[in-house]
C-alpha cells in the first residue's frame, strides 16, 4: 500500500492532476480524430486496388494501422478518466483531513501534521477518548487516500502500451444489430458512455453496417449521426427510385382502368412525394456545405428530418427550432433557411465564429390544418424532443453549453409537452413564435424559471392571437401577460416571417439564444440576470 502521510495529504494539490487529466483527454480526442481520418481515408482502398500482391500488402498494412490507432484511443481515454477521478478524490480527501484537524484544534487538541501525532490538554477529562477518535478519523481518511493512490497507479499501468507490441493490432469484436437495438432502452447519457467505450474501428463498423440505428440514436455524437444518416439518405433514394419504377411498370401492365392500377397510382404518388422530400434534404445539405449535419431522417408519410447548421457538440450556444402546422419534408429548404437566419444573427453577437449551432427539429409528424386543434401530435412529439435535447447535453464537449428550444406555431405545443413531462426539458431558455398555446395557463408549469420563457406574436398572425383564442384547447397563449412569460417585441407581420433578416423579431430571438437577456426589447416581462 502507498505510504500516504497526513503531511503529504494536507500538502496535496489536485490542480496538476486535473491538468494532466485534461491533457490525456485532449490526446484521446486527437487519437480518435486521427483514427477516424485513417479509417475513412482508406475505406475505398480495396475497391480502388482489388488485386495483386501490392494490393494485398497495402490492405494488410492498412488493417494493421487501423487496428493499432483504434486500439490506442480507449487506453488513453481511460487514463484521462483515472486522473480526473484521482483529482476529484484527492481534493475531497484533503478537505476531509483539513476539517478533522481544524475541529480537533478548536477543541484544544494539538495536532502535529509532520508526525501525525495528536495530544489532548492535560485538563481534559476525556482527552484520551477524544485523541483516539481523532486518530481513528485521520487513519480512515489516510487509508482511503492510500487506496485511491494504489488504484490510480494500477489503472495507469494496465493502460500503458506494451514495450514491444505497443497497443497491439488485434481487432475488437464487431458490434451486432442486437447490441445496438438494446441501447434504445437506455438514456442518452448512458448511450454516450457506451459509444465512447467502443474503439473508433467499432464505431465505424456500426455506422456502416447499421446506419438506420446509429443515425437515430440520441447520445451518439453529431458527426457520427450525420455519417450514418447520409448513408441512409442515399439508400432511401435508391430504394424509393426502384420502387417508383416498379410501380409504374406494374401500372402500365395492369392497364388504366384496373382497380389495382388506381391503388398503385396512389402509392406511386406517395413514393414520389417521399423522393421529393429526400431531394429537398439533399439540396439543402449541399447549400450548407460542411456546416450542415443530418441528425435524423425518415421519408415515410409527410417525412421527418433533423438538420443542424453548425456542430451542436462543439458550439457554446445551440438553438433547437421546432416547426409546426402543415410542415412536411418537402418544406426543408424554407425551414432550414429560418434556422440559418437565426444561427447567423446569434453567431454575429458572439466573440468567435461558429459559437452558435442551429437545429431544425422535425422529429415528429406535424399536424395539418384539419387537426391542428388537437393535442395528439404534440403529445407524441414531446417525449421525442425531450430525449433529443438530453442527447445534446450528453454528447457536448467538456465546457459550458447554453441550449435554447424554440417552437413555431404548433411546434410550441410540442416544446410544451416536452417541458411539462417528467423532470422537464433540459433547456436554458424556451422561445415561442406564433404559438396557439402551450397546454398550460402559466409559464411556471413548464418547469423552468418563467424569466427564461419568451413569447412573440406578430401582427396579423392567424395562428396566435384571435384564432388561437378561438381554438382554446391549447391553453393560455404565452404572449398573454397573465401567462407570466417575457413577451419580446416583434416588427414582422403574419405567421411565418419571425426570422426575417434584419428584423427586430429575429434580433430579439438571437439575443436570447446567446444569453444577452438585458438587451432583449420587451413589451412586458422581467428578463433574467443570467
Amino acid at each position: 500500500m502507498s505510504g500516504v502521510t497526513l503531511q503529504l495529504l494536507l500538502a496535496a494539490d489536485a490542480g496538476p492532476w486535473q491538468k494532466a487529466a485534461t491533457t490525456w483527454r485532449d490526446l484521446a480526442m486527437r487519437i480518435d480524430d486521427a483514427a477516424e481520418q485513417l479509417i475513412r481515408g482508406t475505406r475505398g482502398l480495396e475497391d480502388a486496388w482489388p488485386d495483386g500482391p501490392g494490393s494485398a500488402a497495402a490492405l494488410a498494412e492498412s488493417s494493421r494501422l487501423q487496428a493499432e490507432v483504434s486500439n490506442t484511443y480507449n487506453p488513453a481515454y481511460r487514463i484521462y478518466q483515472t486522473l480526473d477521478l484521482h483529482a476529484h478524490g484527492l481534493s475531497d480527501l484533503r478537505g476531509q483531513a483539513e476539517s478533522i484537524v481544524s475541529s480537533a484544534r478548536q477543541k484544544g487538541m494539538k495536532v502535529d501534521t509532520a508526525t501525525g501525532t495528536v495530544t489532548a490538554p492535560a485538563s481534559a477529562p476525556d482527552g484520551e477518548r477524544q485523541v483516539v477518535a481523532v486518530i481513528g478519523e485521520l487513519e480512515a481518511v489516510l487509508s482511503r487516500a492510500a487506496a485511491l493512490d494504489d488504484s490510480t497507479a494500477n489503472a495507469i499501468n494496465v493502460n500503458l502500451p506494451d514495450a514491444s507490441t505497443g497497443f497491439g493490432q488485434f481487432t475488437m469484436p464487431p458490434v451486432i444489430r442486437d447490441t445496438l437495438a438494446e441501447q434504445g432502452g437506455r438514456t442518452p447519457a448512458e448511450i454516450q458512455g457506451w459509444w465512447n467505450a467502443l474503439t473508433p474501428a467499432q464505431q465505424e463498423q456500426a455506422i456502416h453496417d447499421f446506419p438506420d440505428l446509429v443515425g437515430a440514436m440520441d447520445g451518439v455524437p453529431a458527426t457520427d449521426r450525420d455519417t450514418a444518416n447520409r448513408i441512409m439518405l442515399d439508400k432511401d433514394k435508391v430504394d424509393l427510385t426502384r420502387r417508383a419504377a416498379d410501380l409504374q411498370a406494374a401500372i402500365d401492365k395492369e392497364g388504366p382502368r384496373s382497380h389495382r392500377a388506381v391503388e398503385m397510382r396512389d402509392e406511386l404518388k406517395q413514393v414520389r412525394k417521399e423522393l421529393d422530400g429526400l431531394d429537398a434534404v439533399t439540396t439543402k445539405l449541399a447549400d450548407l456545405g460542411p456546416k450542415g449535419l443530418l441528425l435524423g431522417l425518415d421519408p415515410a408519410g409527410d417525412g421527418r428530418a433533423i438538420i443542424a447548421v453548425g456542430n451542436p457538440d462543439t458550439a457554446r450556444h445551440t438553438a433547437v427550432w421546432v416547426p409546426g402546422l402543415n410542415t412536411e419534408l418537402t418544406d426543408t429548404r424554407g425551414n432550414v433557411n429560418r434556422v440559418v437566419n437565426l444561427q447567423q444573427a446569434a453567431d454575429s453577437r458572439t466573440a468567435q465564429a461558429d459559437d452558435v449551432a442551429g437545429i431544425m427539429w422535425l422529429g415528429y409528424d406535424a399536424p395539418e390544418l384539419s387537426n391542428v386543434g388537437g393535442s395528439g401530435r404534440s403529445e407524441q412529439g414531446g417525449p421525442l424532443l425531450d430525449r433529443f435535447v438530453d442527447g445534446l447535453r450528453a454528447t457536448h464537449d467538456p465546457g459550458a453549453s447554453h441550449v435554447t428550444v424554440e417552437g413555431h406555431s404548433y411546434g410550441s405545443t410540442v416544446v410544451a409537452e416536452a417541458a411539462l413531462r417528467g423532470d422537464g426539458l433540459a433547456a436554458d431558455d424556451i422561445i415561442t413564435a406564433g404559438s396557439p398555446g402551450m397546454h398550460t395557463d402559466r409559464a411556471a408549469d413548464l418547469q423552468i424559471d418563467p424569466k427564461h420563457v419568451w413569447g412573440g406574436q406578430a401582427d396579423g398572425d392567424p395562428v396566435a392571437g384571435a384564432l388561437g383564442s378561438v381554438w382554446g384547447v391549447h391553453g393560455n397563449e404565452p404572449t398573454d401577460e397573465d401567462f407570466g412569460a417575457n413577451r419580446y417585441v416583434t416588427d414582422t407581420e403574419g405567421h411565418s416571417d419571425y426570422w426575417k433578416p434584419g428584423s427586430q423579431s429575429l434580433l430579439n430571438q438571437a439575443k436570447v439564444v446567446v444569453g444577452q437577456y438585458d438587451q432583449v426589447s420587451l413589451m412586458w416581462g422581467e428578463p433574467p440576470t443570467s
